[in-house]
């Protein structure tokens, strides 16, 4: 959830009008939800690596994801 807040805000710095940057992160945020429920439901009969991977995975791109784009976002 972190991320998808992230992404929003790294688009809104991006783009000057509120319409234009609400409709390139839900574009940006849209492949990562189906990415995940895919996923998800591909591992669907191996527990042990699914839960692996969230707990392990997910969160370190999603952290290292947030602070490249909130020190982009914070140079503009």
């Amino acid at each position: 959830m972190i991320l998808f807040g992230q992404i929003s805000l790294f688009c809104s710095s991006y783009f000057s009008r509120t319409s234009n940057s609400l409709v390139v992160s839900y574009l940006a945020i849209l492949p990562l939800v189906l990415g995940a429920i895919t996923l998800w439901r591909f591992l669907e009969s191996d527990g042990q690596l699914r839960l692996q991977i969230v707990l392990f995975i997910v969160p370190a791109f999603a952290i290292g994801a947030a602070i490249l784009m909130g020190a982009w976002a914070a140079g503009r």
